[in-house]
């Protein structure tokens, strides 16, 4: 059966369709102290540009106005405009033209529209609010500047570089990077032609061109140029100038970013040095310094030094500015950053509360900086799973980001996003979809189709779409933003492979394995050449690749991956690392899929401790710990253990994200199945319909995860005999998985299956067969003759052949189950010991108890080692071997085994349980055949009871129970008693299973014997005749029950033809 397994919870790291906001914002991140050599491109909409002429001096003058109001509103602006060139003068680049015109589609809005002091020559364009004819206009503006700029100062004046400049800035940051790239080299050119490759407006020419090689993952171009650059400052400017230090930044900045922390941090120190020197260590660039290396420093293994740097640098800012100057607050918001991702919540809450609270107090609650602040709290209360507060604080947080920097802007686009995401976690899709697509339309309109920050959107609504069950919508998405990412970024960028890897999950779901391997194998071979084999998105890809596997039965080959990717998280991140209790749980969770479960079991619990040590045990994340911890410990049959685990994680889940969403319906699965499981059906079957209401709600009723449920309940149902109910929720699930997944999934294949077992116990064996056998076609053509799940429908369709006594047939598709289970899971796999328990079967059913025997002992023999002597399916091994030793006569050594039996499942399942209740049956029955009545009838009327009270007077195995007690009875000559329990039990099976049914057959067969043994002639013979000709109609004529019936029959006309 199909149930929801709840594990993992949470999305591999690089499976999550959606991009992080950057959360390190503050000092490091603040445009007024980050030290770069990047120039700083000016970005204003294109309604409110001034309307300047084309030439250089008329540019300054119609600037003017907008000048003196950038000095007011930003000193990092007022920086740029009044950059020197080489004659001394102030001057504004180009920038301030070509990105100007560009600013409609960049939409970046920021300030108050302003009229040119300079009107525009005749003839001048003027800006038009169509963003689609803004790109081209910005392009023709920065050509016409160009033009105007060599015909004053001639084609090889440095001026004249600035215009290309301009230019490649423009599409560098439009996503157009190969357009882009000419345009800076040219700028190279002629600062090298004109001024020398010593000058350092030179080493500044090297430097925008190395932001557009960083931004394609160009990375081993990049560094050389970075190392000239530093170069040129260093003989020009000398080891001690600011320059330098900002070119030794950089360049650490660089190789942090390609995972050289270790190569970084001796520059970041050389740079601090530099600024200590300089400046000295009270003065706020130095603390600017200890942020910076604190940053690179900051590793699961050395965050107390991080710590120590931030707080040293924490104690520059109190003391050169104060506890009230907003840096101080920058500061403290670093501190609580660090102590956030490395799980010490409770100190890091306090420290973003008083960082807001300066924030407001110094800038005002409209600031873009307050919004920020209360972007940090709220991700750390996401964090900590206290949605409910996070939402409202990060909806203000991106209204304010909305009003001070407009809807266009990055960072609403990026806060849309996270707050769809946040929205998504909760369940709430139909809030979270239009956020996402806003977001996207923004981000097209902004940058147009073909840049990757139009991917990474069209990512994320996928992802939603996913998550809601549409995946016929969300793949075309994903292969859009792929083909985006391939042509703007080429077929090696990591990013391209995150693409591939997020694809290849919605195809793994799917069930498309070939398409989904080559696209992970594709993913692992891009990272492992752009990032190395030690980096932690290597074991990402890894991982995911390993899911696969292990999902298609190569539990061999996942193993070693998922080792693999956990030595390298356990070197980069560290053993206390979320990512690496992550990784602790994937590799368990293959463990256990191999029946190593001695194994499993240390991995998650050490799992679950770093979970709470970083992220606390009210989090999501602690939910799906408990969750996967608990599921183990109900396979191995440790009940009582698992219950209190289930139950926490399901209030946890309901705290921390509400009773309608579709993962609290998922514990609420979990909790049912194992109440279900230990005979609580009354108790189960409210938490499955509370769950499948929940996903009615939240998913609808065409989704697959509702046809699951519906399944669930399905499945209670039968279980309870209430077969009516239970047919036609597992047809209307064959139905909607028959819609939203095809006719060929293996999903399908899983309910017709269902439906089949159904249809097989009701007795109606001609309906239920050619279900089994579909199931079994499509799953050998999607998973392959060597899966173990087509070993489980070729066990399934040898059973109802076993039933319907068409031995010849079901032997060798028993076998073949066999060993498909051996050599996919091994002969130790508790799979492999119920294929052997089934194959036994059959031969038992076919008298051949010799060669079936040793297959009973092998199966008892392997779930007592791997589940355990007190496990209820070892119970189940004990009893049926007891069963044969009693057929054969061998009734000493048969009495201890059933005894034994019956004792572990009292102790696993208790007094109550319908499984408990067949132990005692069958101890009554050997009691019974070896003439002990006195013990027997005890044991078959608490076996009845337990019957009645849990599953029903109406329910066939209730029917059984009555009927072993009549023979009991009947063989102690009280007639008169037996009599009323056999025709009640003949009523039941008529009733509830239709009088085709073998069993019906069966229930005649008893009473007719019952009449038999009373010499009542006449009344056995009309019964006797019926179930001889039912047994004709359902079993092969071979059948030991057509022999007998026969035999009977004939006696009893005998007999009446003597009197």
């Amino acid at each position: 059966m199909d149930r929801p397994q709840g594990s993992g919870g949470l999305p591999h790291p690089a499976a999550s369709a959606v991009e992080r906001p950057d959360r390190r914002t503050g000092r490091q991140d603040h445009p007024a102290r980050r030290q770069t050599g990047a120039r700083l491109t000016l970005r204003v909409p294109l309604a409110k540009l001034p309307q300047t002429p084309f030439s250089r001096r008329g540019l300054r003058a119609g600037l003017m106005e907008f000048v003196a109001r950038m000095k007011k509103q930003s000193g990092p602006i007022w920086a740029f405009l009044t950059q020197r060139n080489n004659n001394g003068a102030a001057r504004v680049g180009l920038a301030a033209t070509a990105l100007v015109a560009a600013g409609a589609a960049l939409s970046f809005a920021l300030w108050q529209p302003f009229k040119a002091d300079v009107p525009p020559p005749t003839g001048a364009l003027t800006a038009p609010s169509d963003p689609d004819v803004t790109m081209p206009l910005a392009g023709f503006r920065a050509a016409q500047a160009q033009k105007a700029t060599k015909a004053t100062v001639g084609d090889e004046h440095p001026d004249l570089a600035v215009s290309p400049d301009d230019l490649a800035v423009l599409l560098h940051v439009t996503g157009r990077h190969a357009e882009a790239e000419p345009f800076f080299r040219q700028v190279q050119e002629i600062t090298r032609q004109s001024l020398g490759e010593t000058h350092p407006d030179y080493a500044r020419s090297l430097e925008n061109l190395i932001e557009l090689l960083k931004a394609t993952g160009r990375h081993d171009e990049t560094e050389p140029l970075c190392r000239q650059a530093m170069e040129i400052h260093r003989q020009a400017l000398g080891e001690a100038h600011p320059d330098y230090a900002r070119c030794l930044n950089n360049l650490a900045g660089l190789l942090r970013a390609i995972g050289r922390r270790d190569a970084a941090e001796p520059l970041y120190r050389k740079s601090l040095e530099i600024t200590r020197a300089t400046l000295g260590e009270v003065h706020p660039d130095y603390a600017n310094g200890l942020n910076n290396l604190a940053g690179v420093v900051k590793a699961p293994s050395r965050n107390d030094e991080a710590e120590s740097l931030y707080r040293q640098a924490l104690e520059i800012d109190q003391q050169t500015l104060g506890e009230t100057h907003p840096d101080y607050a920058t500061g403290l918001n670093n501190l609580a950053l660090l102590l956030d991702t490395t799980g010490r919540h409770d100190e890091a809450e306090p420290l973003f509360r008083q960082a807001l609270e300066i924030t407001r107090q110094t800038l005002g609650e409209t600031h873009l900086t307050y919004g920020n602040r209360l972007r940090h709290l709220a991700l750390l209360l996401r964090d900590t799973g206290r949605y409910d507060e996070a939402v409202p604080l990060y909806r203000q947080s991106l209204e304010i980001t909305r009003q001070t920097l407009g809807e266009p802007y990055p960072s609403y686009v990026i806060g849309l996003s996270t707050l769809a995401r946040m929205l998504k976690s909760m369940g709430r899709y139909d809030e979270a979809e239009p956020l996402y697509r806003q977001a996207a339309e923004i981000t097209r309109r902004a940058l147009g189709e073909t840049h990757p920050t139009y991917a990474i959107r069209l990512d994320s609504l996928a992802g939603l779409l996913k998550a809601a069950g549409r995946h016929d919508e969300a793949e075309p998405f994903l292969r859009q933003a792929l083909e985006i990412e391939r042509q703007a970024l080429g077929e090696t960028h990591p990013t391209y492979a995150r693409r591939l890897n997020n694809l290849a999950d919605l195809l793994r779901i799917l069930d498309r394995h070939d398409e989904a391997e080559s696209l992970l194998r594709q993913a692992l071979e891009i990272t492992r050449e752009t990032r190395g084999e030690t980096h932690p998105t290597y074991a990402t890809h890894l991982d995911n690749l390993a899911e696969l596997l292990r999902v298609t039965g190569r539990h061999d080959e996942a193993e070693s991956l998922l080792r693999q990717a956990l030595e390298i998280t356990r070197a980069a991140r560290g053993e206390t690392h979320p990512d690496y209790a992550t990784r602790l749980n994937d590799l368990a969770l293959l463990l256990k899929a191999a029946g190593r479960y001695d194994e499993a079991e240390p991995l998650y619990r050490q799992a679950l401790e770093i979970t709470r040590a970083t992220r606390g045990e009210t989090h999501p994340t602690y939910a799906t710990r408990l969750n996967n911890l608990a599921l183990l410990l109900d396979t191995t049959g440790r009940y009582d253990e698992a219950e209190p685990l289930l139950r926490q994680a399901l209030e946890i889940t309901r705290q921390a994200r509400g009773e309608t969403h579709p993962t609290y319906a998922t514990r609420l699965n979990n909790l049912g199945n194992l109440l279900d499981t230990t005979g609580r059906h009354d108790e189960a079957e409210p938490l499955y319909r509370q769950a499948l209401e929940i996903d009615r709600q939240a998913l609808g009723e065409t989704h697959p995860t509702y046809a699951t449920d519906l399944n669930n309940l399905a499945l209670l149902l039968k279980a309870a005999g209430r077969y009516d109910e239970a047919e036609p929720l597992y047809r209307q699930a064959l139905e909607i998985t028959r819609q939203a997944r095809g006719e060929t999934h293996p999903t399908y294949a899983t309910r017709l299956n269902n439906l089949g077992n159904l249809l097989r116990v009701t007795g109606r064996h001609d309906e239920a067969e050619p279900l089994l056998r579909q199931a079994l076609e499509i799953t050998r053509v999607t998973l392959g003759e060597t899966h173990p799940a087509y070993a489980t429908h070729l066990n399934n369709l040898g059973d109802l052949l076993r039933v319907t006594g068409r031995h010849d047939e079901a032997e060798p598709l028993l076998r073949q189950a066999l060993e498909i289970t051996r050599q996919a899971l091994g002969e130790t796999h508790p799979a492999y010991a119920t294929r052997l328990d089934n194959l036994a079967g059959l031969l038992y059913a076919t008298g051949r108890y010799d060669e079936a025997e040793p297959l009973y002992r092998q199966a008892l023999e392997i779930d007592r080692q791997a589940l355990g002597e007190t496990h209820p399916t070892y119970a189940t091994r004990l009893n049926n071997l007891a069963e044969l030793l009693n057929t054969t006569g061998r009734y000493d050594e048969a009495e201890p085994l059933s005894r034994q039996a019956l004792e572990i499942t009292r102790q696993a399942l208790g007094e109550t349980h319908p499984t408990y209740a067949t132990r005692l049956n069958n101890l009554g029955d050997l009691l019974r055949v070896t003439g002990r009545y006195d013990e027997a009838e005890p044991l078959s009327r608490q076996a009845l009871e337990i019957a009645r009270a849990t599953l029903g007077e109406t329910h066939p195995a209730y029917a059984t129970r009555l009927d072993n007690l009549a023979k009991l009875l009947s063989a102690t000559g009280r007639h008169d008693e037996a009599e009323p329990l056999s025709r009640q039990a003949l009523e039941i099976a008529r009733a509830t299973l239709g009088e085709t049914h073998p069993a019906y057959a069966t229930r005649l067969d008893n009473l007719a014997v019952l009449f038999m043994t009373q010499g009542k002639w006449a009344e056995a013979e009309p019964l006797m005749a019926q179930a001889l000709e039912i047994y004709k109609a359902a079993l092969p004529a071979d059948h030991p029950f057509i022999t007998q019936s026969q035999q009977d029959l004939a006696t009893i006309r005998a007999n009446l033809a003597r009197e």
